[in-house]
């Protein structure tokens, strides 16, 4: 409910509401938790629109960081990109660099300054948002800048350094979570800052061939089949491993947006050995045909579709470096091994491109 919906309820007109305003103001200003912080957003836009929620975003930064991020949305809703991005510089030159919020608002302050062409703010913006908010797309983003190298070799040494477990100041004030990554996550990040030897190792000392949704394996082997294809173009095979690691990792439909798009662009850049890549490729057989084994040959009929898509996605990948149709002979190998499961030789029939 908004503040000017309560005014308006009952016969009568109310009085003196600036004084009760102003009055609200002041003891939401003092107030902790998310609730005070959006309750007192609305009053400051009741009370006097953007600028006096910017004002007051100013003298309580430190119990509600929140303020800025509303006030920059609230600009840039205005198409005041000017203001959205001098509040949100000065915001991010305040707010402490550990805190999440920091990061969204220099994501909302690199909308800013893209539509005002400012290259050096977005850039600025864009590592502030990774350092406040570690996530994958905000570290994917960083290659689209010049000098992305040491800039992004820099990041994932941040990023390793995380806590691994969330914190922040009791249950009902989110706005002040500090960064953090899981271990799984700082993974990730080490795989695409090309630390693949090291994730290709750590790999292998996982055994299991079941059970993989709640293993990294689950999210590494994946990620190495789509680094091996030379495809520009998802075929369905790919889109469902690009599908699962976005499930495994999280991601919100505004990630899901951009990580195709980002995952093809930081691929661009980078450049495998060829003993990297036999030494990966012999590595993802052995392990696509033991996690068959175990899901087809275990008769595991509801994962027979990851299996499925597995084989697919690595002949797809083998293919695209030279091997003779290396889809098709994948899938003939193993529907001829499966002979008999005639539930997992249809789900082949579900990977065609039409």
């Amino acid at each position: 409910i908004k503040v000017e919906d309560s005014f308006i309820i009952g016969p009568e007109e109310l009085k003196d509401i600036d004084v009760f305003m102003e009055e609200w103001i002041s003891f939401l200003k003092d107030t902790k938790g998310d609730m005070a912080g959006d309750l007192l957003s609305d009053a400051c836009i009741y009370q006097g629109g953007v600028g006096r929620l910017s004002e007051t975003a100013r003298e309580v930064s430190a119990k509600h960081p929140v303020l800025y991020e509303y006030a920059c949305q609230q600009l840039l809703n205005e198409k005041n990109e000017i203001e959205c991005e001098k509040l949100g510089l000065e915001s991010i030159g305040i707010l402490p660099e550990k805190l999440v919020i920091r990061g969204k608002i220099a994501d909302l302050t690199a909308k800013a300054a893209k539509q005002l062409g400012h290259a050096s703010i977005i850039k600025e913006c864009y590592e502030a948002a990774f350092y406040s908010e570690s996530t994958l797309n905000h570290y994917l983003r960083l290659f689209e800048l010049p000098d992305y190298k040491d800039i992004t070799d820099r990041a994932a040494k941040h990023a390793n350094a995380l806590p691994e477990n969330s914190v922040w100041e009791g249950n009902n004030n989110k706005q002040l979570l500090v960064n953090y990554l899981s271990k799984e996550h700082k993974k990730v990040i080490r795989f695409f800052s090309g630390e693949f030897d090291y994730i290709f190792e750590d790999c292998k000392k996982d055994k299991t061939e079941l059970g993989w949704s709640s293993q990294f394996k689950g999210i590494a082997i994946p990620l190495f089949i789509l680094l091996l294809n030379q495809n520009r173009r998802l075929t369905k095979a790919g889109q469902r491993l690009i599908d699962g690691i976005e499930y495994r990792l999280g991601f919100k439909e505004d990630d899901i947006k951009s990580f195709t798009d980002s995952f093809f662009s930081w691929k661009e850049k980078v450049i495998l050995t060829n003993e990297q890549y036999e030494k990966y490729a012999k590595w993802l057989e052995k392990e696509v045909d033991k996690r068959t084994e175990a899901v087809v040959g275990g008769g595991h009929r509801k994962s027979y579709y990851k299996a499925a898509v597995l084989i697919a996605a690595l002949g797809e990948a083998l293919e695209s470096n030279g091997k003779p149709y290396g889809r098709m002979t994948a899938i003939e190998y193993y529907k001829k091994m499966y002979s008999r499961k005639s539930a997992f030789r249809a789900e082949f029939e579900m990977l065609n491109e039409k």
